[in-house]
């Protein structure tokens, strides 16, 4: 792929990823496009639907999760705890969990395509190393990927400005709480 397509499809992903997280998987093409200065013959040519444009972003950030997941892994050893609690927090820090619910909610017949169970599938199985080294260390009970997915997920939900605001640090509590809740 030339320099500049390439160019055009990460600024496409990282607007979608943007848009979807602030108005939902329904927002316009037309405005991701817009805003990552392309016209949608652009964006159609790197994901001719939809539902291409969501698979590459939920692909995408599942890669960073998996990289987390590495980094982490990297530095088990040195502490469990802390290297769990930093998965855990850069895991939600790419938004994955909160863009496969808004996906999920907008396209449910898209979550459920035989494409994205396959993805799903492989990518879920490779959160496998941690889930076993979390259980061992005693940091989590009989808990799969999908369930760690979607825990996140509801834990990082994004809020209301007006909560943030009241409540700066809520996202950082919440994912302590959802790590203390998933202990044995």
């Amino acid at each position: 792929m030339r320099s500049d397509a390439q160019q055009n499809r990460e600024a496409l992903l990282s607007v979608a990823r943007t848009l979807i997280a602030e108005q939902g998987a329904g927002v316009s093409l037309r405005a991701i496009a817009a805003e990552a200065g392309v016209g949608i013959a652009t964006l159609y040519r790197h994901f001719p639907t939809r539902g291409d444009l969501f698979l590459a972003l939920v692909m995408q950030m599942s890669s960073e999760g998996l990289a987390a997941m590495d980094r982490a892994l990297e530095q088990w050893d040195a502490g469990p705890e802390a290297a769990w609690r930093t998965f855990i927090i850069e895991f939600a820090q790419t938004h994955l969990s909160a863009q496969l619910v808004a996906v999920a909610e907008e396209d449910p017949e898209f979550a459920t395509s035989e494409r994205v169970s396959s993805a799903r599938a492989d990518r879920l199985a490779r959160f496998d190393p941690i889930l076993v080294r979390a259980r061992e260390a005693g940091l989590i009970g009989d808990i799969d990927a999908m369930r760690l997915i979607v825990g996140v997920a509801a834990a990082t939900r994004p809020l209301p400005a007006f909560v943030e605001q009241q409540i700066p640090d809520l996202h950082e509590w919440l994912i302590d709480a959802y790590i203390r809740g998933i202990r044995p």
